[in-house]
């Protein structure tokens, strides 16, 4: 009797082969996949929020935007109750203004005259006159040019306060401050001082919405900002166009608990598929044996 062996190696890579084999290309897709997006900007700023500690229930705005509540109020308030002048004895005067300081009672006058201007004036005589679009730099170096004409700023609101002046003669009750970062970025903002806000424009902190603002350039304010002071061009506004964006609540943001599940069934899966993968190589010697015996056990009938 013969013994004859035969082997089934051909070359070609068997069922369960190529079943480990996809396995394995498919966790290192997976792995590749989780390291590419943990290396985008967006994703470490999320991982950041995750695992840092939250200073406050509730986010302020960036740095740059912070303001001292300080000094700035206490000027602001000294300044607006002063603004009791009646419209009839305002002046186009801008001899009072002086820029690089806080609110001066000086310039009250001039203060309200600005708003009785813009009350009277339509919204499309609005941008029909306006100088143009102009940046935080022009306004700085050259504010006797602009001083008194209408502007149109470009930037995203990061905070809405509302202010309430004294007693006017204009019918004035309130009026809404925004801080403007300008477009383009920068790291002092804008600051506009509006009677009236858009319907369903948002309130309060944290914003970052982007507008046009057009209305009449006032003056540099000089504010307390940390442990030293701030400047920034302000401009009065009646109002304002603003639309909210309506394309942008269809795409959902990945929540940060969502991205830390997303990453950790990466993670788990890759793992299993390497542990089933390793699992099923170590059978695989067994099957080829027992496979190789019955292959054996067949041959030699035939020979029998």
């Amino acid at each position: 009797m013969v013994v004859r062996f035969r082997s089934r190696e051909t070359g070609r890579i068997t069922g369960p082969n190529r079943w480990r084999l996809w396995m394995l290309v498919i966790a290192l897709g997976l792995v590749l996949a989780t390291m590419r997006q943990l290396g985008k900007p967006e994703t470490a700023r999320r991982l950041e929020q995750i695992f840092s500690t939250p200073q406050s229930a509730v986010e302020r705005p960036a740095p740059e935007f912070e303001v001292s509540s300080a000094k700035s109020q206490s000027d602001l308030l000294e300044f607006e109750s002063s603004l009791s002048a009646s419209a009839d004895e305002l002046t186009d005067d801008t001899s009072q203004v002086k820029d690089r300081t806080y609110f001066r009672p000086e310039e009250r006058e001039l203060w309200f005259e600005f708003f009785a201007r813009l009350q009277k004036l339509e919204d499309d005589q609005l941008v029909a006159q306006s100088v143009g679009v102009v940046s935080y730099a022009q306004l700085l170096k050259q504010p006797e040019v602009y001083r008194g004409r209408l502007v149109t700023i470009h930037g995203r609101v990061k905070r809405e306060e509302l202010q309430q002046p004294a007693g006017n003669q204009l019918g004035i009750a309130m009026y809404h401050r925004l801080w403007i970062q300008p477009l383009g970025g920068g790291q002092w903002p804008l600051v506009v001082y509006c009677l009236e806000l858009p319907p369903e424009f948002p309130r309060g902190e944290n914003l970052n919405t982007q507008v046009s603002v057009t209305g009449l350039f006032f003056k540099n304010w000089s504010y307390a900002y940390d442990d030293g002071l701030g400047l920034a061009p302000v401009i009065l506004a009646n109002r304002f166009d603003w639309q909210p964006s309506a394309a942008r609540p269809l795409a959902k943001k990945t929540s940060a608990r969502e991205w830390t599940m997303a990453i950790t069934l990466a993670a788990a899966f890759a793992a299993i598929a390497t542990l089933l993968a390793a699992r099923r190589t170590r059978r695989l010697p067994r099957q080829a044996t027992a496979a190789a015996l019955l292959q054996e056990l067949a041959a030699r009938e035939t020979d029998a």
